[in-house]
């Protein structure tokens, strides 16, 4: 304890100090409310689960860091996210909007690692906390006519980055593809395969739910407009890496009921 409170000493010291202040400031702050939602994970989150926030959520791009906290902290009720970051719209929605789009009710402290995400968005997100109540008085059956600035740029960003692709329509053919390096041992069988091929080259449209094999034939067909989820996170993604940039996949963070 004496080398954070050391008035004077090396670089390392003045690190350790400035550390050991930034961890009790936030503990301070998080044991004085009931939510949070951070942008990037680390330390803050392991604090915000020793001092028992009743709720969290977060989203982080780094799926094996998410995976591995998760996993760490066993905390049931606190959500993970994940999802890419980029400079294209869909980038944008996956990544800052869309894991709030599910929240109905604001949170107190929007917690947002720099290095992560634009700072910009610290203003966004305060309005969110502040217009937020309005949107959860509509849903509770309160008539207005407002719409919060949270709802007009999410809805913006969605329309911006999601639609059909222009991509290349590609014919399944069973032989090669069973030849190939993208089969998985996920239990498709020839007929599955060759069933999927058939449809997903004759529609513009796909969702699924549980990513594999099927999802890298949607690549491979050139589905113009697919989505799906997982529980998996490090499949996710790797499936995402694989795949074409317009493809878009959603971690679900899904845990076992006792």
């Amino acid at each position: 304890m004496e080398k954070f409170l050391a008035a004077d000493g090396d670089e390392a010291s003045k690190r350790d100090r400035w550390k050991f202040q930034g961890h009790s400031y936030l503990r301070e702050m998080f044991i004085n409310v009931n939510s949070v939602f951070e942008y990037g994970i680390g330390v803050s989150t392991k604090i915000a689960s020793n001092v028992g926030i009743p709720r969290y959520s977060c989203v982080d791009s780094d799926a094996e860091f998410v995976e591995n906290l998760r996993n760490e902290l066993n905390t049931d009720y606190f959500r993970f996210n994940y999802a890419k970051i980029g400079d294209s719209f869909r980038s944008l929605y996956d990544y800052q909007a869309g894991p709030l789009i599910l929240e109905e009710i604001p949170f107190e402290i929007y917690l947002v690692n720099a290095k992560r995400i634009g700072m910009h968005w610290v203003a966004f997100v305060e309005e969110v906390k502040e217009e937020g109540t309005r949107i959860y008085k509509m849903k509770e059956g309160i008539t207005s006519p407002y719409e919060s600035k949270f709802d007009t740029l999410s809805r913006t960003l969605y329309g911006a980055s999601v639609g059909p692709a222009s991509t290349i329509r590609n014919a399944f053919d069973l032989i090669r593809w069973s030849n190939s390096t993208s089969t998985t041992n996920g239990g498709l069988g020839p007929t599955d395969r060759k069933l999927l091929g058939i449809v997903y080259s004759s529609v513009k449209l796909v969702f699924e739910y549980g990513l594999g094999e099927s999802s890298y034939i949607a690549a491979h067909v050139g589905v113009p407009l697919y989505s799906g989820t997982d529980s998996e996170i490090k499949w996710v993604s790797m499936v995402h890496s694989k795949t074409l940039d317009h493809i878009r996949f959603f971690f679900s963070d899904v845990r076992k009921l006792d």
